[in-house]
């Protein structure tokens, strides 16, 4: 089972972390246009694909305005903001399912998640959305940069989707 295709898995000690947002693809906030509420969303499986409900975590946010800012950083202090200690909740229903609310902008997200799992194993994992103009893409992130684990993309412009378009041809 896997719940959302355009989100990033990476193994663990305890089993895997699905790191994304929350309805998938991403748009970034336009007044009058479009909310831009994307969650923060992690998911936790143990080894046999069953989702993991007793777990205490966190998310630090690093938001950088535009990939040049991204190729540019030497380190996550570079980032354009960066919001830390946020708590991630598990969604109500949704076992294994976690969410740290927030509206977004288009841009470069990354989130370092980190706490304990069934108090027993810790977490400690940060992954960036991907996004085609990165030098690097996974300079930041913990772990291998594992072509199948399918990243998340990175919030589009959601002026993107008109048509038809203000560029007429």
């Amino acid at each position: 089972m896997q719940e959302a295709s355009g989100h990033q898995s990476m193994p663990t000690g305890f089993g895997t972390i699905i790191i994304g947002h929350d309805n998938e693809p991403s748009f970034g906030h336009e007044k009058g246009v479009w909310l831009g509420m994307h969650a923060t969303e992690v998911f936790l499986r143990d080894g046999d694909n069953d989702a993991i409900s007793d777990a205490d975590l966190s998310v630090d946010k690093y938001y950088f305005k535009n990939v040049k800012k991204y190729n540019k950083a030497k380190s996550l202090s570079d980032a354009t903001q960066i919001s830390l200690g946020n708590s991630l909740s598990e969604v109500r229903g949704e076992d294994g399912t976690y969410h740290s609310s927030q509206i977004i902008a288009e841009g470069i997200y990354g989130y370092h998640v980190y706490g304990d799992v069934n108090d027993v194993h810790t977490v400690d994992v940060t992954l960036f959305c991907l996004h085609p103009d990165m030098d690097d893409p996974g300079k930041f992130e913990d772990g291998p940069n594992d072509p199948s684990s399918n990243d998340f993309g990175c919030p589009r412009d959601i002026n993107d989707l008109k048509f038809p378009s203000k560029n007429k041809k």
